[in-house]
C-alpha cells in the first residue's frame, strides 16, 4: 500500500502539472477531474506509516485547493469591479479545487467515524471479556472471529472499521490469564488501550506520543 500510494501521488502531481498544456478539451476535462477522484482512496487508507505517504500529499492538496479558490475568487471580484473580462479558463480552475475539498472532507469524516466505530467495538469486546473474567476468574485465550497473531504469543488480532478504513485491534492476555489488554492503533503515534482483568477494574487510556490520557468507560 505504501509504494502504491507513493506512485499514485507522483502520477497525480504529474497530471496536475500538464493539465492546462493539453489542448484537447475532452482530455483536459479528464485531467481536471481525475486527480480529485483519486482522493476517494483516502476512504480506505489508514493514517499509518505507509498510509501517510498518501495522506500527507492529500492534506497539501486540500490546503492548496483552499488557497486556489480564495485567490481565484479575489481575481474575479477585482475583474468585476473594474468591469474587465475574465480569463477563459479562470472559472474552470474552480472545479478541481472544489472537488478536492469536497472529497477530502468526506473522506476525513468517514475516517473519523470508522475510527470511532473501532474504538467502540474494542470497548464492547473488553466489557465482554471483563464479564467473563468476573464469572470464571480466568481470561479467555481467543475471541471468536479474531485471528491469532503469532503461534507462540498470547494475542490475537482483527481489522475493524464500519465506514471504509479499517484499524488493527489487538487482544493480549497475561500468562496466568488474569489480566488482558485490547489496543487499537489509530495512527503512527496514537494508540487507544483498554485493560482489565480478574481483580483489575476496566480502564482505558489514549497514548499520544509520550503522553497518556485517561478515558472514562463504564463497565457492564
Amino acid at each position: 500500500m505504501g509504494l502504491f500510494s507513493f506512485l499514485l501521488t507522483v502520477l497525480v502531481i504529474l497530471i496536475v502539472c500538464i493539465t492546462y498544456r493539453v489542448h484537447n478539451p475532452a482530455l483536459r476535462w479528464f485531467f481536471i477531474i481525475l486527480p480529485p477522484l483519486s482522493l476517494i482512496l483516502l476512504y480506505w487508507i489508514p493514517q499509518n506509516s505507509a498510509g501517510m505517504l498518501y495522506w500527507i500529499p492529500a492534506s497539501i492538496a486540500f490546503l492548496w485547493s483552499a488557497i486556489s479558490i480564495l485567490v481565484n475568487t479575489i481575481i474575479i471580484v477585482k475583474k468585476e469591479i473594474k468591469h474587465e473580462s475574465l480569463p477563459a479558463l479562470l472559472k474552470i480552475k474552480f472545479i478541481r479545487p472544489s472537488l478536492t475539498i469536497v472529497i477530502c472532507l468526506t473522506a476525513i469524516i468517514a475516517e473519523r467515524q470508522s475510527l470511532a466505530s473501532a474504538d467502540k467495538y474494542a470497548i464492547e469486546t473488553a466489557k465482554n471479556i471483563q464479564a467473563i473474567a468476573k464469572t470464571s476468574h480466568n481470561i479467555p485465550e481467543k475471541i471468536d472471529g479474531w485471528n491469532e497473531h503469532t503461534w507462540d504469543s498470547n494475542d490475537c488480532r482483527i481489522m475493524y472499521g464500519k465506514y471504509g478504513t479499517k484499524y488493527p485491534i489487538t487482544y493480549e492476555y497475561s500468562s496466568d490469564k488474569k489480566e488482558f489488554t485490547i489496543w487499537v492503533r489509530h495512527s503512527i503515534d496514537i494508540t487507544f488501550y483498554i485493560y482489565g482483568g480478574v481483580e483489575i477494574p476496566l480502564n482505558a487510556q489514549l497514548s499520544i506520543d509520550d503522553r497518556t490520557i485517561d478515558v472514562p468507560i463504564k463497565e457492564k
